[in-house]
């Protein structure tokens, strides 16, 4: 075992020296992508917006305003979105989900281009504890079929 360390160290060192001396050069593009950004507008959503009662709660509708920026030099559609409201309790609401079909249906095109807007008011059900917050999940899709994935929330008051 001893003589096949030596073996290997006395290998690995050996390799380690040049018999020519050569120059290395890399000329790489490294650019920073630009974020991209998600917002609710309003930051604070009125509460008023909750509706009719249910048998075990409200039904709780409420509009506002989804606004994606973009760099310019990205080619962006909205591929899914998932609401959720927020009530404190960590069990979580039912997502209300707006795949690409019914976003196109609603939108015509979903397609992101600098700063877009797009509003929307789910239809959340019945819901039995107060909503503290609303949190938005967007899915964006590129031309080559890459994914990325923009968060966002705002406050209920």
């Amino acid at each position: 075992m001893r003589a096949m360390t030596l073996l290997l160290l006395t290998l690995t060192l050996a390799s380690c020296q040049d018999a020519q001396k050569g120059k290395f050069s890399y000329t790489g593009l490294l650019v920073p992508t630009t974020p991209i950004g998600l917002q609710i507008i309003p930051q604070a959503l009125p509460v008023a917006a909750v509706s009719t009662t249910c048998r075990l709660g409200q039904s709780f509708t409420i509009p506002f305003t989804l606004v994606i920026v973009s760099p310019s030099q990205l080619d962006l559609s909205i591929d899914r979105v998932t609401f959720h409201l927020i009530d404190g309790t960590n069990i979580g609401s039912p997502a209300v989900i707006f795949p690409r079909p019914g976003l196109d249906s609603m939108f015509g095109s979903t397609l992101v281009i600098g700063t877009s807007a797009f509003s929307f008011t789910p239809d959340f059900g019945c819901v039995t504890i107060q909503p503290q917050a609303l949190a938005a999940d967007v899915v964006l899709i590129d031309r080559s079929g890459g994914t990325r994935n923009l968060t966002a929330s705002a406050e209920l008051r």
